[in-house]
């Protein structure tokens, strides 16, 4: 799952957005086929602060291969 989202953006007339986001809360649930990981995210933004989600989802299969490959 994400740690930080980071962004830097232009526009067509010059104007720019700098945003930084970083999980402040997670859930991970079991929906049978897919594993589902939904971060609240706090967004910096040019010094204004938002919030919103992140969801990820993974086949059950593939959550599983990559947490029996974190254990290392």
């Amino acid at each position: 799952w994400i740690t930080r989202i980071a962004l830097h953006a232009r526009d067509a007339e010059g104007r720019e957005l700098t945003a930084v986001g970083e999980p402040v809360s997670r859930i991970i649930i079991n929906r049978h086929t897919f594993i589902d990981i939904n971060s609240l995210i706090r967004w910096d933004m040019n010094g204004e602060i938002g919030w919103g989600e992140d969801q990820d989802m993974w086949p059950v299969h593939r959550w599983a291969r990559m947490r029996r490959g974190a254990r290392g």
